[in-house]
């Protein structure tokens, strides 16, 4: 288990990243990270891991990733093609390019 700086040095460091699915990958390396810290220093919580700074951090630089621009647009535009592709009664086509 990392410590929480190393968790706070690493949230920082990736922000320099292109890899979203190794980043993806680490995230999740992290959040058990913090989870266990948090639970030795008795402060674990859903809601507080959720909201960490070291936390948001790292989602920030997922969804930058993720998207465009990061624009309600984008998120909308996701929202919309992944419920035609998950719509059962009509049949996927194409896939959308962004």
């Amino acid at each position: 288990m990392r410590t929480i700086r190393e968790l706070a040095k690493e949230a920082l460091d990736c922000q320099n990243a292109s890899n979203l699915s190794g980043l993806a990958h680490t995230f999740s390396r992290v959040v058990t990270d913090l989870r266990e810290i948090a639970r030795a220093e008795g402060w674990e919580s859903t809601e507080k891991i959720n909201t960490h700074p070291i936390v948001i951090v790292w989602v920030c630089k997922l969804a930058n990733l993720a998207t465009a621009d990061g624009s309600d647009t984008d998120i909308h535009n996701a929202f919309r093609c992944v419920e035609d592709i998950a719509c059962i009664e009509k049949p996927i086509v194409t896939i959308h390019r962004w």
